[in-house]
């Protein structure tokens, strides 16, 4: 469906985060399929592991979904970063929550609507294979406080990954421990500084690097 949709979801991107159509069509939509497609291909390797503790006792690792996994995306890569969110947590049989950037909600919307038709369709099959239950797959837009902020606290939110500030990253974290110690992985901003030391070659190289990761896709 991303696929057939890929000219409107890259027009989508760009109107609402400010990237170029080229960018979105040449990087974010195809990096989009490929995480889903890696991830999908994924799903019937994901193997337990026996252990010989000894001649009298078997240990077993079992891999089993943690449960409801709350996902906040950031402004940046809406779309890229929903398949970077959503592909292991689908993949691992988790039921997800998606909060979008209230800046940059569209594509996460629209994915999550699908052209209605097929995607009832898509729906329908995979439920007859018991592959996908109603509700496994949820998308909530708003600000940080009306709707980040009750999934960090909520207690059957099992898992929240966030991408953002460090700011918003130390609140998810003190809202797991005011709640019910959910897991927490951050990814945090703050990565523009650059360290250059005094036997560094061709700086005019280093100057270019610097400044394409300091203001390459508006920062």
């Amino acid at each position: 469906l991303i696929k057939r949709n890929a000219r409107e979801l890259a027009v989508m991107e760009s109107l609402d985060s400010g990237k170029t159509i080229f960018d979105c069509e040449l990087t974010d939509v195809p990096e989009t399929i490929h995480c889903l497609t890696w991830h999908a291909e994924l799903i019937d390797k994901i193997y337990d592991q026996v252990s010989p503790a000894s001649d009298n006792h078997l240990a077993m690792i079992v891999r089993e979904p943690v449960g409801v996994v709350g996902l906040v995306l950031p402004w940046n890569f809406p779309l890229l970063m929903l398949a970077w969110k959503i592909g292991p947590a689908l993949a691992t049989g988790c039921s997800v929550i998606v909060k979008p950037a209230e800046e940059t909600s569209l594509t996460a919307l629209r994915i999550a609507d699908g052209s209605r038709v097929e995607r009832l369709k898509v729906i329908a099959a995979l439920r007859s294979h018991g592959q996908m239950m109603k509700g496994v797959f949820n998308v909530v837009p708003g600000t940080g406080p009306d709707v980040g902020e009750p999934l960090g606290r909520h207690m059957d939110v099992d898992a929240l990954s966030f991408t953002g500030s460090t700011e918003t990253g130390r609140r998810f974290l003190r809202y797991a421990a005011e709640s019910n110690l959910k897991e927490v992985t951050l990814e945090m901003g703050g990565k523009n500084p650059a360290v250059v030391l005094d036997d560094a070659e061709n700086l005019d190289r280093v100057a270019a690097h610097i400044v394409n990761g300091a203001f390459w896709n508006m920062g």
